[in-house]
């Protein structure tokens, strides 16, 4: 499994532009030539993390990243976002009972499977199944830090448009509750649908046709 402080990248490229990257990394060999005396794995780790994102800025893929996708089936990693779980239990489950996703892990949770596993046991079972039972029930609702980026892009290109006169957002996300369950944007305009064809046209937006 992908080390957890390369997994860190996942977060860290979704908030740079590539002049951060270039003065990270080139800060960082800096950093090296000044400080010879600093070895370890610390050292190492940060140096393969500046290649990677240097990598990643540079050609817009990671050959790191497309070698681990090819290892392991994609609906795994969704594994990563249940607590209780970190790479080695994950890789356990996957390895020893094929688990390679969270229905997958519900599945063996009721059937007593997971409690068999060495590091896992009766406790850990439990309290994997009313973790799962918990994301089920707030199936269709986010953490505030998980959406706030796109909901301020969204506010500020709406604002940037030429028929918005004031935008702003409402409801749950306005108030910084921690679970927010839709995104309410109000717009002040005298053309609606100048904003609406905007609107449903914005890359963060997809529409359903429900009919």
């Amino acid at each position: 499994m992908a080390p957890l402080l390369d997994r860190a990248l996942a977060g860290l490229v979704q908030h740079v532009t590539i002049d951060d990257v270039t003065i990270w990394v080139n800060g960082f060999a800096d950093d090296q030539r000044g400080n010879r005396r600093r070895t370890g794995a610390n050292s190492r780790n940060r140096e393969s993390i500046a290649l990677k994102i240097n990598e990643l800025a540079a050609t817009g893929s990671l050959k790191y990243l497309e070698e681990l996708s090819a290892e392991f089936p994609s609906g795994i990693l969704e594994l990563f976002s249940l607590p209780w779980l970190g790479a080695k239990k994950i890789k356990a489950l996957y390895h020893k009972l094929q688990i390679s996703s969270i229905e997958h892990l519900q599945k063996a949770c009721e059937s007593g499977r997971v409690a068999e596993l060495a590091g896992f046991g009766e406790t850990t079972q439990q309290k994997l199944r009313d973790i799962i039972a918990r994301r089920a029930a707030h199936a269709g609702s986010f953490q505030f830090g998980q959406i706030a980026a796109e909901a301020e892009t969204l506010r500020s290109d709406l604002a940037a448009h030429d028929s918005a006169l004031q935008v702003d957002l409402a409801g749950s996300y306005r108030r910084r509750k921690e679970i927010v369950h839709d995104l309410d944007l109000l717009v002040a305009t005298s053309k609606p649908e100048s904003i609406t064809k905007f609107f449903v046209s914005h890359p963060l937006v997809e529409v359903y046709d429900l009919h």
